[in-house]
């Protein structure tokens, strides 16, 4: 799913740069090396980090898992993807340490990673449904049952228009 998701960040990227043309460069495209590397590196850095946090996982070793995705929000998400591109990319974050903190026993940290990654946007997409599920289960584990069934229905409700049930 990750490699599904920075491939497909990968693809708007290139599919979504205008073909801008002055008489200053003789009327070619610019190149994508002008722009490019910033965002294709910080989606490789992406793609990496959800690769050694699998790793780490697998080893039982959650706090390095952690830190590896942290790492990546530390350093600025880049300019040059498009506005929805990145948000998918940090709300893929945002879930993955929700879930990671509700696995370490962290109701309340994995309640404020999930709304973090609400925040940048609600869609009606399996990115949505996995921050209220992981949202769902913080409330849940907190006590705050009205709140933790309000948002499994709301990911039900997208789930329903995918026709998943």
């Amino acid at each position: 799913m990750r490699a599904w998701l920075v491939l497909a960040c990968l693809l708007a990227l290139g599919c979504g740069q205008r073909e801008q043309r002055s008489a200053h460069d003789g009327g070619e495209p610019p190149s994508l090396r002008q722009w490019a590397p910033t965002a294709a590196q910080w989606l490789a850095r992406v793609a990496q980090a959800h690769e050694a946090a699998d790793r780490a996982v697998d080893r039982g070793d959650r706090p390095a898992a952690r830190k590896e995705l942290l790492a990546v929000l530390e350093a600025p998400a880049q300019p040059a993807l498009q506005r929805g591109d990145r948000e998918a990319v940090l709300a893929d974050l945002y879930g993955r340490l929700s879930g990671l903190a509700a696995d370490e026993g962290g109701a309340s940290e994995a309640l404020t990673w999930a709304d973090r990654g609400l925040a940048l946007g609600r869609q009606q997409d399996v990115l949505t449904i996995n921050l209220l599920l992981f949202r769902s289960r913080a409330h849940r584990r907190l006590g705050h049952l009205p709140e933790a069934r309000a948002d499994l229905e709301a990911a039900r409700r997208i789930q329903r228009q995918y026709g998943g049930g």
